[in-house]
């Protein structure tokens, strides 16, 4: 009979735990990749993970370069809140990934929050000059003046209109 106990331990122990890919580019609790979500959004749209970030769930997308550069997530409902992601540089025609030097976002009670953390990588996928397609995955959160949670891990634009800012 001991025997038979043993048996059932010892399989547990031998079989290592079943993890999901750790690279698959997926965030949120839906198993959506990140580019499953960008497929399924409007163009001119935005989407913030996870969606009870503290700051706003979806919006309007936009982006800026020349003498800067930066992708924004703006709230569509007329009030302050918004994600910056602030890149050193990025190429909207030839895509690939772009370290991030700052992201902040801004709540809807307008109180501007710099989050601490991994400020990720902006990824994005080749398109025609002046429209922005792809992501933001990081890792941050910080906590609001009320003391209540913030928290980024992603954001997903599609055909966000670039603004070119050229110098004097």
């Amino acid at each position: 009979m001991r025997h038979l106990l043993v048996l059932p331990a010892l399989l547990l122990v031998a079989c290592a735990p079943v993890r999901g890919d750790d690279d698959d580019s997926s965030s949120g609790t839906s198993g959506l990749t990140l580019e499953d979500r960008w497929e399924d959004m409007n163009p001119g749209d935005c989407l913030v993970l996870p969606e009870d970030n503290g700051f706003l769930p979806e919006g309007s997308a936009r982006a800026t370069s020349g003498l800067w550069y930066d992708v924004q997530c703006l709230w569509i409902g007329g009030n302050a809140s918004q994600i910056v992601i602030e890149p050193f540089s990025f190429d909207e025609v030839n895509g690939g990934d772009f370290e991030v030097s700052v992201v902040r976002g801004t709540t809807p009670g307008g109180e501007v929050i710099a989050l601490g953390g991994d400020p990720g990588t902006l990824h994005l996928m080749p398109s025609a000059f002046g429209v922005l397609n792809g992501w933001w995955e990081g890792d941050l959160e910080d906590v609001d003046s009320g003391g209540n949670p913030v928290r980024l891990e992603a954001v997903i634009f599609k055909d966000a209109a670039v603004d070119q800012v050229v110098g004097r």
